[in-house]
């Protein structure tokens, strides 16, 4: 596969926003957001079939919820809200492997923007549209853990929850509801990029500093 392969972008977009995520020093950070707004940009030109097109705005929807940027929580709303009005063939989606992809991650964005309710209504969207899928088990822990947080928002404000369920989310998100780069299913849709530049897609690829 050359470099104009849509969906390998929007892997390495997604890999490098989850890099920049952890980086303490400012300069590594932003070079690999830098990476990471680049690969978008190029998922987005070389999306080719309505499945790529997807690919890039859950890959969009990710990223913005992984760096934080200016307006990021309206950023990752225009792209859920994209996502849901194409039309796929799920079974000709490589790593995401239904619709409800976009509801989670969403879910995954309020839950980071402490907007709870909101997330609880993510999760509770995907139980709803399937009996079992790949997102099935992650939106059930996390529609659980949220409406826990939910139930206890009762007369506290939103800031005071915040502070109060700060350790458990943390634990909970890293944990149990987002997946990180290194995951052999989301590095499915990386690939490797050698000396010259040339893509060439992997499935799946190991995890390298050049990414």
């Amino acid at each position: 596969c050359d470099e104009k392969y849509g969906p390998a972008h929007a892997g390495l977009a997604m890999v490098n926003a989850e890099r920049a995520k952890t980086q303490k020093e400012p300069g590594y950070r932003q070079t690999d957001t830098d990476k990471a707004m680049d690969h978008l940009k190029h998922a987005k030109k070389f999306a080719d079939t309505k499945e790529d097109e997807f690919a890039y705005h859950v890959a969009g929807l990710r990223v913005f919820t992984a760096l934080k940027t200016k307006n990021w929580l309206k950023e990752a709303q225009d792209h859920f809200e994209d996502a849901e009005d194409i039309k796929i063939d799920e079974r000709k989606l490589i790593y995401f492997e239904g619709k409800e992809a976009a509801h989670y991650f969403m879910g995954i964005a309020y839950l980071e923007a402490r907007e709870f309710q909101k997330a609880r209504d993510k999760f509770s969207e995907i139980l709803n549209m399937k009996r079992e899928g790949k997102w099935n088990e992650k939106a059930d822990k996390g529609w659980k853990r949220v409406d826990k947080i939910v139930r206890a928002m009762g007369g506290i404000t939103l800031g005071d929850v915040g502070k109060e369920i700060e350790p458990s989310f943390t634990d909970f998100f890293h944990a149990e509801v987002e997946p990180e780069a290194g995951d052999h299913e989301y590095r499915q849709m990386a690939v490797d990029v050698d000396a010259v530049g040339e893509l060439h897609q992997q499935a799946p690829v190991q995890h390298r500093d050049d990414e």
